[in-house]
């Protein structure tokens, strides 16, 4: 049985980079040997049928040799798909291709495969490889279904990623439910305000003789090669990690406002995913650079908790300013940087919010 953070990781190596021609895209693996992604990945709308020899499948910079490739549809293939506009082109949906590649010695590790009839909202990620070799996860803030119609089964719908915009190299991403981390969908698009994806139930119906949900299930139960089998863990504890920092400079500190609240949440302190893998103590720093410019120490760890507006694990760090000049560099997802008087704070953020720690430290009690 995997923790969390190893089936994170998991997650990330089952992704692969795809190029055809001048088209990039991200793949996952559903089964040892079968890659997911999108047709218009593998091959542009109105070119010729793919072949093993026009595709470049790179996982974590290695490249893998392609036995055979299927896309569908041919429009209208299967009754209910429709076409939907995306950007300048048209895509026949499902837009989905499997890509076989020859089998190697070592184990690849493939997606947990899921099904989702809930209610939305549902906090899911996106683990894609826009660039290079490495793989970025991305934060798909809510997703739902684009039609809303309960007589179709999930083949027939496509889910509406709303939240933030989506590179366009995240198209073929897994869609990963946060809680779960089950994959339930593929991203196909991006929008102004986030994208499209087709639920995995249409890419299953798309490609009946491989048979994928189902042995992707047996595969997973019997723990098979690469099986992503996950430890229960409470609730508190199944959302993102991130390490927030309270940057202090004499008697101010920094706040940051989120272009996009959550909930109460729109003034916060300088914070950022903790990625598996990665020191608390260096994400804290970097992203502190990343947002507002300035460089900073860290003066000591103040703790954690599950913060009550966002339900995600929080570790606090309280850091002093060394240089630099206060700028907003993360304009997509923060409209204002800002020095504020420590002791009005709250005038930003409410104060049952606030960790105690740092409350002790913003009512002068703690000095820097």
């Amino acid at each position: 049985m995997l923790t969390r953070d190893e089936a994170l990781r998991r997650l990330e190596e089952s992704v692969v980079r795809i190029r055809s021609g001048s088209s990039i895209g991200t793949g996952f693996f559903v089964l040892p040997h079968v890659i997911l992604t999108c047709a218009h990945a593998v091959v542009p709308p109105l070119d010729s049928a793919p072949g093993p020899r026009s595709l470049e499948i790179y996982s974590k910079g290695t490249p893998l040799r392609v036995a055979d490739v299927r896309v569908s549809p041919e429009p209208s293939v299967i009754p209910g798909f429709r076409d939907y506009e995306l950007g300048t082109e048209e895509y026949p949906l499902p837009d989905v291709a499997a890509v076989i590649v020859e089998a190697s010695g070592a184990a690849r590790p493939f997606v947990r495969l899921g099904s989702y009839s809930g209610r939305w909202p549902l906090p899911c990620l996106a683990f894609g490889a826009p660039r290079g070799y490495g793989v970025k996860p991305a934060l798909l803030d809510i997703a739902a279904w684009a039609n809303l119609d309960d007589r179709l089964s999930s083949a027939y719908r496509v889910i509406r990623l709303v939240g933030r915009p989506i590179d366009p190299g995240y198209s073929g991403s897994p869609v990963v439910v946060q809680e779960t981390l089950e994959t339930i969908g593929m991203v196909k698009s991006n929008l102004s305000d986030g994208g499209l994806g087709t639920p995995i139930e249409m890419t299953d119906a798309a490609f009946p003789e491989l048979q994928i949900l189902r042995r992707n299930e047996e595969l997973h139960q019997g723990a098979g090669p690469g099986a992503a089998r996950l430890v229960p863990v409470s609730r508190q504890a199944t959302e993102l990690k991130v390490a927030i920092g309270l940057v202090q400079h004499g008697g101010k500190v920094v706040l940051v406002c989120r272009k996009r609240p959550e909930g109460r949440l729109r003034w916060q302190f300088p914070a950022g995913v903790i990625k598996p893998g990665y020191s608390p103590h260096d994400v804290v720093l970097g992203e502190i650079f990343d947002e507002t410019g300035i460089t900073c120490q860290v003066v000591r760890y103040l703790g954690d908790r599950v913060h009550p507006e966002t339900n995600v694990r929080s570790q606090y760090f309280h850091c002093r300013y060394l240089h630099g000049d206060l700028v907003n560099g993360d304009a997509e997802e923060n409209s204002e940087v800002i020095w504020v008087d420590a002791r009005r704070v709250t005038d930003y953020i409410e104060p049952d919010m606030i960790f105690p720690p740092v409350s002790e430290i913003l009512d002068g009690s703690t000095s820097s």
